[in-house]
């Protein structure tokens, strides 16, 4: 199903996993920056060939220690989030790649790294388009207790300070009209 693809499951409950973490935990004391389950990794794939290393936010000072079996200008790192750069990430990484200009400006004001582009999340709204009838829309309103008249703003993410939904949530409340209603929809603990 997934062509030119391997998979590496890596099994955190044996006693070799443990260990690693043990080694990990005692380098990190001596201000390492590691990664029991990075490292783990890094032995799966140290001896084999790759073009790049896309590394997806996370723990990604930890990457420090692929410079040893790969170049700098293999490590890429990719970040959903809006965060800045620093030595760690500087001296890892070669190239940038950020979900949005926000995202990428943020992290290119604050770093050494040159190379910084914008990938945008998409999605194939095909796959998720379906007709609803009035009749419904007006029974799952009902049901989520709100009726035809409000007006329903709808926060759909992680619950972390760096989402806003407190201000959402503060906004909402400043507004002196009893139809704007708030739906807080949790994803992706």
């Amino acid at each position: 199903k997934f062509k030119n693809t391997k998979f590496i499951y890596i099994d955190t409950s044996t006693l070799l996993y443990k260990l690693k973490a043990l080694k990990v935990r005692v380098a990190n004391l001596f201000g390492k920056h590691l990664n029991t389950y990075n490292e783990c990794v890094l032995d799966e794939i140290k001896s084999d060939k790759y073009d790049y290393i896309i590394v997806e936010d996370g723990a990604f000072h930890s990457f420090r220690s692929y410079l040893k079996y790969f170049k700098k200008e293999q490590m890429i790192l990719h970040f959903h989030h809006n965060g800045e750069s620093d030595k760690y990430t500087d001296e890892t990484f070669s190239r940038f790649v950020g979900v949005s200009g926000f995202v990428t400006d943020t992290f290119r004001n604050s770093s050494t790294i040159k190379k910084c582009e914008v990938l945008k999340n998409g999605i194939n709204l095909d796959k998720f388009k379906k007709d609803v009838t009035t009749k419904e829309k007006e029974e799952i309103r009902k049901k989520l207790g709100f009726t035809k008249d409000d007006f329903v703003v709808i926060f759909c993410g992680r619950l972390i300070p760096e989402k806003g939904v407190l201000e959402l949530i503060k906004a909402i409340n400043m507004i002196d009209n009893e139809h704007i209603k708030l739906m807080i929809v949790e994803i992706g603990r």
